[in-house]
């Protein structure tokens, strides 16, 4: 019995350490009170569950935020806020995730879905319809259902049924102002009409004047007309004009739809509209003429212009580059005449003196090394290469002026300077070596 009941107290306790790790992990936060059900920010995703637990934490910004959410892309109040900064700096991914709920316009300035919503609302609903669900009024002023029950925006009920677009929801044509000179015109009482009220309660206008309507319904044009010979369409109130017997016989509907065409003045008041039409139509066809021969010709006017401003554009960068070049070249030149001219360096004053001190030293041993004087008299021709005799070195002993009498004129022969020593050279020459040490003794410690 111990050891069972030792094994059911541990899996007790083991339970009980359980609980409370499965009961953290699986809590998830609770929606927020204020903000409408199923809104964009409340999902699965890991940074909304992110940003849940805090708005949880924080109740004041989270009943701040409710009534009006897109202040959080406001930075004066995020800066009022510093926990909910301090949240949004400590998590980067939950910021982005929150920048997701926007996008860029054409000059890369980011803007939330409100933003999109008042000012580009059918870049809104093309690109994010999803973004509805950040105000349920949207829904219900922006789009409706069909009969499977799939919401559509106004924009796609315009393009897909026109018909059902003005008339149950007229109020739409001001979400594009094209749109209001495009389907529809004024009465005489400047009543603004889509093209579908015109059709029923004033055909021969809608024809006479805005036929291209005629595509708003494909069964306009089987009903309203028909087609010549030539395959030209043309609406009933034309044929009755060119032949009422056919149209009676073959269209009596049109007829019985439009009585007026009985009236002679009538269909004499229409004749004049249809020639003014025909002479619109012509002034309408000469004028696009000549606005197609004109933007041609202001075409090749630019384009030869651009073409002109091309060449001489290059022409300018041909002679800069040029210029640039002569003047890497002028400055080569300069760098080389400034370097032929450039003084030889000079050592430092004590390189200078240490240098003159070795030369003085080289010339006193090259002195020291040199050969005594040797004193050569000259001989004939035939004994220019023999020893000189004995006699000669008696005579040299005889006095200066007999020697000078009897003999030629002495050459004498030193060897170079650098082998000749201090000792042998006669006392001049070594006063004046004296000298010229002493001078550059001087000028070193100069």
């Amino acid at each position: 019995m111990k050891p069972r009941s030792a094994i059911v107290l541990g899996a007790i306790f083991a339970l009980a350490i359980a609980v409370p790790a499965f009961a953290q992990y699986s809590d998830a936060p609770a929606y927020p009170a204020g903000y409408p059900a199923n809104y964009p920010w409340f999902t699965n995703d890991p940074q909304s569950q992110n940003f849940q637990q805090f708005l949880a934490s924080d109740p004041q910004d989270a009943q701040e935020l409710a009534p009006n959410p897109q202040m959080i892309y406001d930075d004066n109040w995020r800066m009022q806020h510093p926990q909910l900064q301090s949240f949004m700096q400590d998590n980067p991914d939950v910021w982005n995730w929150l920048l997701g709920f926007g996008a860029q316009d054409n000059q890369n300035q980011w803007h939330d879905a409100y933003w999109w919503h008042q000012n580009n609302r059918r870049w809104f609903y093309a690109n994010h319809p999803q973004w509805a669900g950040f105000d349920p009024q949207w829904r219900d002023q922006d789009g409706d259902y069909d009969n499977q029950h799939q919401w559509h925006d106004a924009y796609w009920w315009h393009q897909n049924n026109r018909r059902w677009f003005y008339g149950n929801r007229p109020e739409w044509v001001s979400y594009d102002p094209q749109w209001q000179n495009q389907d529809g015109d004024y009465d005489n009482r400047h009543s603004w009409h889509d093209a579908y009220w015109w059709h029923q309660n004033n055909r021969d206008w809608f024809y006479s004047n805005r036929p291209e309507w005629i595509s708003y319904d494909p069964q306009w044009q089987n009903q309203d007309g028909a087609f010549d010979q030539q395959r030209n369409w043309h609406y009933g109130e034309w044929w009755y004009n060119q032949n009422p017997g056919w149209v009676q016989n073959n269209h009596p509907a049109w007829f019985q739809q439009n009585q007026d065409w009985a009236n002679p003045a009538y269909m004499q008041n229409y004749r004049q509209q249809q020639v003014l039409f025909q002479q619109q139509q012509a002034v309408n066809q000469q004028l696009q003429q000549q606005l197609l021969a004109s933007n041609q010709q202001q075409f090749q006017q630019n384009q030869q212009a651009n073409q002109q401003q091309f060449q001489q554009q290059q022409q300018a960068l041909q002679q800069q580059q040029l210029a640039l070049r002569q003047q890497r070249l002028d400055l080569l030149q300069q760098q080389q005449t400034l370097r032929r001219h450039e003084p030889t360096p000079q050592a430092p004053a004590p390189q200078q003196a240490m240098r003159q001190q070795q030369h003085a030293v080289r010339v006193q041993e090259a002195m020291r090394q040199q050969p005594p004087v040797q004193v050569v008299h000259p001989q004939p021709q035939q004994a220019m290469h023999q020893q000189t005799p004995p006699q000669a070195l008696h005579q040299q002993q005889r006095p200066p002026q007999q020697a000078m009498h009897q003999q030629p004129p002495v050459q004498t022969v030193r060897p170079p300077a650098p082998q000749a020593t201090r000792h042998q050279q006669p006392a001049a020459q070594q006063k004046q070596l004296a000298q010229q040490q002493a001078a550059q003794q001087k000028r070193a410690r100069q």
